[in-house]
């Protein structure tokens, strides 16, 4: 019974590994299996490899998760590393894209979006402004450059240095004490 069992998870493993059979139309829903494979982060870029279709549901299924557990494991640093090696040969972007690249994506979907709605009708000014604002801050124009350090204007910098200088050497030279002993010195 148990050995029957164990086979049918091997083989229900083995058909998540596989992907659905070609004649099936409908898309498949798979549920987090009980028993699954371990997860490895190679093993998690051979599926992404080997089922270029599969979504966040599928591969999670595969290893007997939720989707929200494959957010997490793209975003961590060994599976990235894994990834890297192989990130050519995944098919679908959003698996396989950096952090960078896809907040570079968000920015030109949004960006686009926003050009979409300032190209109709009724665009408040509210809207058009922002955008322009948004534009602006994302060229880096019209940001203050910081403020250097005002230097006296009747000096140039060596004058200044030299008079901090001079300056630094009356104040220590005052510090000092010197013992002196008169002596009367006679013209003979």
């Amino acid at each position: 019974m148990v050995e029957k069992a164990s086979t049918e998870m091997q083989e229900l493993a083995q058909q998540l590994i596989d992907g659905p059979h070609p004649s099936e139309v409908s898309p498949v829903v798979v549920a987090p299996l009980a028993c699954s494979v371990p997860y490895t982060p190679e093993r998690m870029v051979q599926l992404m490899v080997d089922h270029p279709d599969w979504g966040h549901k599928e591969l999670a299924a595969a290893f007997g998760r939720l989707p929200s557990w494959t957010s997490a494991v793209l975003a961590s640093d060994a599976f990235q590393q894994a990834l890297d090696m192989r990130r050519h040969e995944v098919a679908d972007p959003s698996l396989s894209a950096t952090m960078e690249e896809r907040f570079k994506g968000l920015a030109i979907r949004a960006a686009t979006v926003l050009q979409e709605k300032l190209n109709g009708q009724g665009v408040s000014d509210l809207v058009v402004l922002k955008a322009a604002e948004l534009g602006i801050k994302a060229l880096g124009l019209g940001q203050k450059a910081p403020e250097a350090p005002q230097l006296p204007s009747n000096q140039n910098s060596s004058e200044s240095v030299a008079e901090k200088l001079l300056a630094a050497m009356d104040a220590r030279d005052r510090a000092r004490t010197v013992d002196v002993e008169t002596v009367e010195v006679r013209d003979e």
